[in-house]
């Protein structure tokens, strides 16, 4: 069943972490935006393309699809992580993914097309 944004936040606010599952390559899933807003670290599989996410915090962490073992040590991985001020997803969304980064963004764009026109 669908979830309601006030259903969809309780959960992010309260899981231990977030596990992106996914069986073919993408970019930056949604979820791992919705995860860092609430600061969520994230276990997700080798076909998503996130690498990001692993150069700016050591709570993510990566595992096999076709091995269902990888996901056990990542999910004990994650249970080891002591979540303090190191721990800022938060920060990386608001600057990445924010409505103000969106707009300053959009900003940043139509300035360069006018100054090429």
């Amino acid at each position: 069943d669908n979830c309601n944004d006030s259903q969809l936040s309780f959960l992010y606010q309260n899981c231990k972490a977030v596990i992106i599952p996914s069986i073919w390559a993408e970019g930056v899933p949604r979820v791992a935006i919705e995860a860092s807003s609430v600061n969520k670290p994230i276990i997700f599989s080798e076909k998503v393309a996130i690498s990001t996410l692993s150069e700016i915090s050591e709570f993510t962490t990566r595992f096999d699809l076709s091995n269902l073992e990888s996901l056990k040590l990542a999910i004990n991985k994650v249970n080891t992580f002591e979540i303090n001020e190191k721990f800022y997803f938060r920060k990386w969304y608001e600057n990445n993914y924010s409505k103000e980064a969106y707009l300053k963004n959009i900003h940043l764009q139509y300035s360069r097309k006018v100054k090429l026109t």
